[in-house]
């Protein structure tokens, strides 16, 4: 503990003249009283060893001119306290300017609702005459007369198909009539075949044509139209056109003259 130094001044100057009175010699001022240092604590010896990890990785260059010591790393210290609080407080305006602004969020917009998945749109025609499976058949919108007669089964055995139109277009329910090597449509079901009726010619009608009607068709004269109306009175009404071959007299040429002109 260190003494009030106006005692001091009176402790040696009373001492002085003692020795005076005394006759003992002046031993001059008495020494300084030695400062007490506390010795160093566990934050002492933390900066020390900083200071010394700090110096060891100096270039070389600077090691000798320069010194790092307690003060140099309390500078250091501090400094970075300063930038880690500021840090800090920048992070936390942020966070706290972002929590009062509304959070974006994706727009979803929805588009059009996927539909099930439509299938073709599919036309049926009805196949006659010399194919294998005479009949109605179903086929994709746009098929072709080979495909109405693929789908019945082909030509029969030694039908030509050289005078068939193949790739003439089908139409939803219209009748494709093969004969004596050719396929004709009636005017009323389709697009106008090979020989087929021209504008403004009206059908004969199997079903409802009396005998005179069915003079006026091709190849066919008074006999073979009372055999039609026989047919008909014995067995109801055509269904198809393709029917005529069961009456006597009439053949695949004459079928193939009469079809363009006829209608069920």
């Amino acid at each position: 503990m260190a003494l009030d130094p106006d005692h001091l001044a009176a402790a040696r100057e009373r001492l002085r003249l003692l020795s005076a009175e005394f006759g003992v010699p002046d031993v001059g001022p008495a020494p300084p009283e030695p400062a007490l240092v506390a010795p160093p604590g566990r934050h002492a010896r933390a900066a020390d060893q900083l200071s010394d990890w700090v110096h060891d990785r100096l270039p070389t260059l600077l090691r000798g001119r320069f010194t790092l010591t307690r003060a140099h790393v309390g500078w250091v210290i501090a400094v970075a306290a300063v930038a880690v609080a500021l840090t800090g407080w920048y992070v936390v305006r942020a966070n706290a300017i972002g929590a009062g602004q509304p959070v974006p969020t994706a727009r979803v917009v929805a588009g059009p609702t996927p539909s099930a998945t439509a299938s073709p749109a599919m036309i049926v025609v009805d196949v006659a005459g010399k194919v294998r499976r005479p009949g109605l058949v179903s086929l994709p919108a746009g098929a072709r007369v080979f495909d109405a007669i693929k789908g019945a089964g082909g030509l029969r055995r030694g039908v030509d198909s050289a005078g068939i139109n193949l790739a003439r277009p089908l139409i939803d329910g219209e009748q494709v009539l093969v004969a004596g090597g050719s396929a004709v449509a009636p005017a009323s079901s389709g697009p106008v075949g090979s020989g087929g009726a021209g504008p403004g010619t009206s059908l004969v009608n199997l079903n409802t044509a009396g005998l005179a009607e069915l003079d006026t068709l091709p190849g066919v004269g008074p006999v073979t139209a009372q055999k039609i109306l026989d047919w008909r009175s014995a067995n109801g009404s055509f269904t198809a056109i393709d029917e005529l071959l069961e009456v006597d007299g009439i053949g695949d040429k004459t079928l193939a003259d009469i079809a363009p002109h006829v209608t069920v």
